[in-house]
């Protein structure tokens, strides 16, 4: 196993996170926030028309008239941020298209480059292998070369060998 494989497993995983962070937070912050500031600007509209309803309690005629065309207006007004909150609902409720099938992507070509390095170690040990096969066949062919019983000592001179009509000591 390679040494910098835990390295590179770390390094992997730290880029999948920020991946998810900036394809799937980042945008879902964003929509919340947007969401939120309109919720923010609903509920001042609400607070704002229970404060016209107090007020109206003592009125007269004119102002009464002045009142519904105020409140129409504002209802106008309320409609346009509901259906502009429920726009960008539907919108920010499904990830896009794009953005899903570029994760997609960086993921199959990050598993096909995995897999790539893979095949060019594992061709390196193949070769690997195979020298060593050919290292072990001209040293046992070089043992085999060797008659039997002669050894040769460390300074290469020492010599030591046996008639071949002579029988071995019996133990």
């Amino acid at each position: 196993m390679d040494k910098s494989a835990p390295f590179f497993g770390i390094v992997g995983f730290a880029i999948g996170l920020l991946s998810c962070f900036f394809f799937f937070v980042y945008p879902q912050q964003q929509t919340l926030m947007k969401k939120d500031k309109l919720l923010n600007e609903l509920y001042e509209f609400n607070r704002q028309e229970q404060q016209r309803i107090a007020q109206l309690r003592d009125v007269s005629e004119s102002q009464l008239k002045r009142w519904v065309s105020i409140n129409e207006e504002a209802s106008m007004k309320y409609q346009e941020i509901f259906n502009t909150l429920q726009k960008q609902e539907r919108n920010y409720s499904n990830p896009g298209l794009y953005w899903t099938t570029l994760v997609l992507v960086l993921v199959v070509l990050l598993i096909g480059l995995y897999l790539y390095l893979n095949r060019i170690e594992d061709a390196k040990d193949i070769a690997t292998l195979e020298n060593f096969e050919v290292f072990i066949d001209q040293r046992l062919k070089q043992i085999d070369s060797i008659k039997p019983g002669r050894l040769t000592g460390a300074a290469g001179k020492i010599t030591q060998s046996e008639p071949e009509d002579r029988e071995p000591h019996p133990k």
